[in-house]
């Protein structure tokens, strides 16, 4: 048994602690001598902290949310300044081997409409490859198959594809508004959704 006082072991019928004299009696006492509880307790300088847990893509995909229309407004406004950008730099290429009357002539109409065209579709298509716009990015947002599969080259460009012609009569990226997850047309064209990180 051990002494209540200094927590040495002593001898069972021993009266009195050898080591600081308290006088041994009421029940067997159980506490461990310093020593002993050291071994048996595991220092702190030993202890590892439970590893942080990093959830993968996959895991946070499986816990996202669908982004509400209202979350993909300033991300669709970012992605437009973009796309704006993009067109009038490629504009601005195209105008170089033209002198100024037939850069304001009709003759390149159609060339800046086409380049319009082509650089919203090629933006979407490639930002849709890659999961997500700049402006989705920016607000933590992942375009995602609800089949739970990799968005494709297919998917992509049908998705670009119908978010280009909806954007022409504006009612395109604005039937989010009337789905009770917020997806608009080219999402559910290509079986996509947009979710929150």
């Amino acid at each position: 048994m051990y002494c209540t006082s200094c927590g040495r072991e002593v001898e069972d019928d021993a009266a009195f602690c050898e080591s600081c004299g308290q006088p041994i009696s009421g029940p067997v006492s159980v506490v461990p001598k310093a020593g002993e509880a050291a071994a048996a307790a595991p220092s702190m300088a030993n202890r590892r902290p439970a590893p942080f847990a990093v959830l993968s893509l996959a895991d946070r995909l499986a816990q996202a949310q669908s982004a509400s229309f209202g979350t993909r407004v300033p991300a669709f406004l970012i992605d437009f300044l973009t796309m704006a950008v993009l067109a009038f730099a490629l504009i601005a290429v195209v105008q170089l081997p033209f002198d100024q009357e037939q850069r304001e002539g009709n003759a390149l109409g159609g060339v800046y409409i086409g380049i319009l065209a082509g650089a919203f579709i090629a933006y979407e298509w490639i930002m849709g490859l890659t999961g997500g716009t700049l402006g989705m990015r920016a607000f933590g947002m992942r375009i995602v198959r609800v089949d739970g599969a990799s968005i494709d080259g297919r998917t992509a460009f049908v998705r670009a594809i119908i978010l280009f012609l909806g954007s022409l009569i504006v009612a395109g990226p604005l039937s989010g508004l009337w789905h009770r997850e917020g997806r608009a047309w080219h999402d559910l064209a290509s079986g996509t959704g947009v979710v929150r990180l």
